[in-house]
């Protein structure tokens, strides 16, 4: 980079509309300030612009937020040199109509293998869509990094143990009342791993 010229770096922070924005800005308070949107706006990207020092002159960090589900394009095709998901692309898009499985997790093996392959299925095109929005956001030679939770060979969730505890703890409340009977079956985490 050429003395004096001023480099950009874009951050775009994308979640739901109705997670903590406020503590997004509060972590990120040391940056500068992100103008975050109040509990279930979904408005447009925000911005903060910020110039630090470095060893190549300026370097222009803009941080945006933009509330929204990444099952569909965020950002302008071919926009995007990096981007990255952390244990995020494991949630589905709208559940409500699957089956429920009984057990706040679908890929628990004493679920009805038809619900299974139900949830399977949305899960797929719901992989497929992200895939697509992802790809028309990336610029030519683009990256995106994405950490998930996986199924084993033997088809364990690598989170099995957490919605095990998960499933005891529910059990426990509707048998003490402080959940309605029936309330634990019709629980589902609106998740699915990917096969292994």
């Amino acid at each position: 980079v050429e003395a004096g010229l001023q480099q950009r770096l874009d951050v775009v922070l994308q979640d739901l509309p109705g997670n903590d924005w406020q503590a997004a800005a509060r972590i990120l308070s040391p940056l500068g300030t992100l103008d975050a949107p109040s509990p279930g706006q979904s408005a447009p990207v925000s911005v903060l612009q910020m110039s630090t020092e470095s060893g190549h002159g300026d370097v222009a960090l803009r941080l945006f937020a933009a509330p929204g589900t990444f099952h569909v394009q965020v950002l302008p095709d071919g926009s995007v040199d990096l981007a990255v998901s952390g244990t995020a692309l494991h949630w589905l898009s709208n559940g409500a109509a699957l089956p429920r499985p009984g057990v706040p997790v679908v890929f628990h093996p004493h679920v009805d293998p038809t619900v299974r392959a139900a949830w399977d299925a949305h899960a797929a095109r719901d992989w497929k869509a992200i895939l697509v929005a992802r790809a028309a956001e990336l610029r030519p030679g683009g990256k995106l990094i994405a950490v998930l939770p996986t199924l084993t060979p033997d088809g364990c969730s690598t989170y099995s143990a957490l919605f095990d505890v998960m499933d005891q703890m529910l059990r426990r409340a509707e048998s003490a009342g402080r959940l309605k009977v029936g309330a634990r079956e019709a629980f589902a985490v609106p998740a699915s791993s990917r096969s292994h």
